[in-house]
């Protein structure tokens, strides 16, 4: 029975841990900020590969670049 105690203290203090860390990472704000930067990051791509396709002195390899970052972005 002396050797129970502090395994179940133990896991019970690792589950009061697992519980912080997923409120930390599940918070709202947080999800926010990095969908908010995953957009601009998108935007950023588009507007890229639009200048590249919009130039007519681009090689064909650029605008297949451009092209690729443009599925991506909308992926």
């Amino acid at each position: 029975m002396g050797f129970i105690g502090p395994i179940l203290k133990a896991l019970a203090w690792a589950f009061a841990i697992w519980q912080q860390e997923r409120a930390i990472y599940n918070s709202p704000a947080e999800i926010k900020n990095k969908l908010d930067i995953a957009k601009q990051a998108a935007a950023d791509a588009v507007r890229n590969a639009e200048a590249t396709l919009a130039n007519p002195n681009a090689t064909p390899q650029a605008h297949a670049d451009a092209l690729r970052q443009l599925r991506m972005a909308a992926s």
